[in-house]
């Protein structure tokens, strides 16, 4: 395989510690009902993976102080509006109690704009909600949205994705024998492709590892296997050389270094295929 040096059925991984991660975007499976947290006064994006055919918003819970003390308050976000207005009435009188009427409506609790497939959310009072959407062909999806101001919490982009339409195809991916699976999966990340049925995710993570500074950069997965790219950089002052042994861990079946002998600050790519 050229650059590769391939270690089939490795059964040895760093000893790490988490220095930080960062997620870009959050890919959920589609499911009958989840929790979802997004951030206070910042937009965010829920993508599905079909047409959304109807919607509905129950209302807006959230808490307010009152001599003091925080009660949950649960307001009606309606629209007010005249149906019938007799016809006798002028045109006067009926601008007049429009806007009287759009005077007494409560702050929207969050802007909502829909697009065919997704909604672009701002919310301005922190609390929650639920959002029922139809158009899934298996069952509505039940959102229990949360307003937060935790940066532990909230994710500004979440996709839902239907997973079942990939399996299949994952699973002939995977069907050519293992070591040759492993191979192409290892291959696929070296030239930044994309195995068939398999899916990217988003999640970023540093580790430090001695005098290792390792960087996760990509993570595929597929029905029974994963693949994960690294960085890994030499911040030591000697040449340190990378062998197997150094990876250990249950479901590791490969790892593949580009360059195994690091100089000070130089780095270089490694990929590892593991049970999912």
């Amino acid at each position: 395989m050229g650059l590769f040096m391939l270690k089939i059925l490795v059964r040895t991984v760093f000893s790490l510690v988490l220095i930080g991660s960062i997620l870009l975007a959050k890919d959920i499976p589609l499911v009958k009902n989840i929790d979802i947290y997004v951030p206070y006064k910042e937009f965010s994006v829920i993508e599905f993976p079909f047409k959304i055919k109807g919607y509905a918003f129950t209302p807006f819970v959230y808490k307010a102080k009152v001599k003091d003390k925080k009660i949950e308050l649960a307001p009606t976000y309606a629209t007010p509006s005249l149906e019938k207005t007799p016809s006798s009435v002028s045109e006067k009188v009926i601008r007049a109690t429009k806007n009287k009427l759009a005077a007494k409506k409560p702050a929207t609790p969050i802007d909502v704009a829909k697009g065919d497939n997704f909604f672009r959310l701002y919310p301005k009072k922190i609390g929650k909600t639920e959002l029922l959407v139809w158009g899934y062909k298996e069952y509505p999806i039940m959102i229990k949205l949360h307003v937060t101001k935790d940066v532990t919490k909230y994710d500004k982009q979440i996709k839902f994705l239907d997973y079942s339409i990939k399996e299949t195809k994952a699973e002939k991916f995977e069907s050519t024998g293992h070591d040759r699976v492993v191979i192409k999966i290892s291959k696929a990340l070296f030239l930044n492709t994309l195995p068939q049925g398999y899916r990217n995710h988003s999640l970023r993570k540093e580790y430090i590892s001695n005098d290792l500074h390792v960087r996760l950069t990509k993570t595929i997965t597929g029905k029974r296997y994963k693949g994960e790219e690294y960085i890994l950089t030499n911040e030591s002052s000697d040449t340190i050389t990378l062998v197997a042994e150094m990876f250990e861990g249950k479901g590791i079946y490969g790892v593949t270094f580009i360059n195994n002998i690091l100089v000070p600050k130089s780095s270089t790519r490694v990929f590892i295929v593991r049970e999912r």
